[in-house]
């Protein structure tokens, strides 16, 4: 039998997460939410090496969902019930499937790797974003650099904010300050 999204929502609610993944293929409609409830219990049975192939297949496999990935690594990202290493572990497994996923959903998860002090990852997000010529908007930015300062990351808000004073400017303007 087909499962609904109530009825997933409620497996969510109760802990059994193994249901929660045996009836993700079972379900009558896949939605934003059910998806991201996927994801919860994954994060809930400490497999987070399986996130990112889940957001690959969802992005690939299931396009309606590619457009609302972004909130799914938005709510990843602030995951309360995860450890924080479970967390990081599952944002670098979407990162290495970043070629399946939307300008938005990399943006979130550049801000993620912002939250988490990954300056690393987060530099490797705005080199891939560029090379896909998706444009960094400023919020997403100021984002970056406000999570990089709750890190009392100083080196990292200060490059970043260096970019967000950049966005005010025209993009020939841009140009000449990136290659000076």
């Amino acid at each position: 039998h087909q499962v609904g999204l109530q009825e997933l929502l409620a497996l969510l609610r109760t802990k059994r997460y193994e249901e929660v993944l045996e009836a993700w293929p079972i379900l009558e409609e896949f939605t934003a939410e059910a998806f991201s409830a996927v994801v919860e219990a994954l994060l809930a049975l400490d497999r987070p090496e399986d996130v990112g192939l889940f957001f690959s297949k969802a992005a690939n496999n299931l396009t309606h969902l590619r457009g609302s990935l972004h909130h799914s690594v938005r709510a990843l990202a602030e995951s309360s019930q995860a450890p924080a290493a479970c967390v990081s572990s599952a944002l670098r497994d979407v990162f290495q499937f970043r070629g399946s996923l939307d300008g938005r959903a990399c943006q979130e998860l550049l801000v993620a790797f912002a939250n988490m002090n990954d300056p690393r990852h987060a530099g490797e997000l705005v080199k891939h974003l560029h090379a896909q010529e998706e444009e960094l908007p400023c919020d997403v930015l100021s984002r970056a650099v406000r999570a990089f300062l709750s890190c009392q990351n100083l080196e990292a808000a200060v490059e970043y904010l260096q970019q967000v004073a950049a966005c005010g400017l025209p993009s020939e303007a841009r140009a000449s300050e990136s290659a000076g």
